[in-house]
């Protein structure tokens, strides 16, 4: 669900430009110690989605 805002908003606002990127969690931050983890090959599907939308 919140994907699925993200590209939302990304296609209501149509941003001229937009660096994206996978999520790497940071060391000694809350979330790098969380268990739940989206798997790369769904993360990287999805930001390729973003990135087309976002050139669209």
């Amino acid at each position: 669900e919140d994907f699925r805002n993200t590209l939302e908003l990304v296609e209501t606002v149509g941003f001229d430009g937009a660096f994206t990127f996978c999520y790497s969690p940071l060391r000694g931050t809350e979330a790098a110690q969380s268990e739940e983890r989206i798997p790369a090959e769904i993360s990287g599907e999805r930001l390729r989605r973003l990135i087309e939308l976002q050139r669209d």
